[in-house]
């Protein structure tokens, strides 16, 4: 959902005004998912699409690469806000709950998303599995709830089946037991977008089909 989502943002809005980023969190990366490294990569996308207001992040560059340091998450902060300025932009952030939490990233990064919306044109789409500290975050905004229906997921699995082993394909009756099981672990499993100033279209569906092992 969150791929066709951000590719048709960046064929029908990006522009030299309109920025599209997007972070795709992975659990198998949370040593380079902090909080810095999250807003560095919005910061590095903006600045590689309108080279022209990289001013700021050069300043940065210049002033930590000779030290072999970082910046703080201050600094990048104020680095981000300020090529904003230049832009109209949405964000997409994919799978927030694979990101670790382990200091707070959630709660933080969230923070300061908020913070730039206050001060910038900043539309932010968030998608994740329905964990309670990130849904209470966005328990004000617009949320779609997208779930994997039995008939999506026994279609799926169907189709799948070529990959069993040859005494499973040959048998009706194992191949209806890994169906059913399968439809049953996946029973319940759902997730959602939840849209800070970005408008929602009833005319969109998602289909989610997930299969689990």
């Amino acid at each position: 959902m969150a791929a066709i989502t951000t590719d048709h943002l960046l064929r029908t809005e990006q522009s030299n005004t309109i920025g599209v980023v997007y972070i795709l969190c992975n659990y198998k990366a949370h040593a380079n998912q902090s909080t810095i490294s999250l807003l560095a990569a919005i910061l590095k996308q903006l600045v590689q699409a309108l080279p022209s207001v990289a001013e700021p992040t050069a300043r940065l560059y210049d002033s930590y690469t000779n030290r072999m340091t970082r910046p703080s998450l201050e600094e990048i902060f104020h680095a981000l806000q300020s090529v904003l300025n230049h832009y109209s932009s949405v964000y997409v952030i994919d799978a927030l709950d694979e990101c670790s939490d382990k200091d707070s990233t959630h709660s933080q990064l969230l923070a300061k998303l908020h913070d730039l919306q206050c001060k910038t044109d900043l539309r932010l789409m968030v998608t994740s599995c329905f964990i309670p500290d990130i849904v209470v975050e966005f328990r004000l905004m617009s949320m779609l709830e997208v779930r994997a229906s039995d008939a999506d997921v026994e279609q799926f699995v169907g189709a799948q089946m070529y990959r069993l082993p040859k005494c499973v394909q040959r048998d009706d009756e194992p191949q209806g037991f890994v169906q059913d099981k399968i439809v049953e672990a996946v029973e319940g499993m759902s997730y959602f977008a939840s849209m800070l100033s970005l408008p929602t279209h009833d005319s969109i569906k998602f289909l989610l089909a997930r299969l689990a092992s």
